[in-house]
């Protein structure tokens, strides 16, 4: 997983200037996200609870981050023990996240 993650991670700083610590934090964000999913259920709000339409709208405005983040929650998904369908507001919560440690 350290492997995967760490790639992900890489083709993120091909996307944005990114400094060497904000690759650790979200590399960290992105450890911590596939451990609790990895030892069970998350309860997680659903999007019109965190989110305005408004602002679901332009977090996805910006389509690489946005892209690059349902990346990594595939690659995430894909190595849980139990198959697991990660809910849509982690690629938006990842991507808000990148955004705001980016800017």
């Amino acid at each position: 997983m350290e492997t995967k993650l760490a790639a992900q991670v890489d083709q993120l700083s091909e996307l944005e200037t990114v400094k060497i610590d904000t690759c650790q934090a979200v590399y960290n964000y992105l450890w911590t996200l596939n451990m609790r999913y990895q030892y069970g259920r998350v309860k997680r709000a659903s999007l019109d609870r965190l989110f305005t339409p408004d602002q679901l709208a332009l977090i996805s405005t910006e389509s690489a981050i946005h892209h690059w983040s349902q990346q990594c929650i595939d690659v995430v998904e894909s190595e849980l023990k139990v198959p697991t369908s990660l809910p849509i507001i982690e690629s938006y919560l990842l991507t808000l996240r990148v955004w705001l440690l980016t800017h």
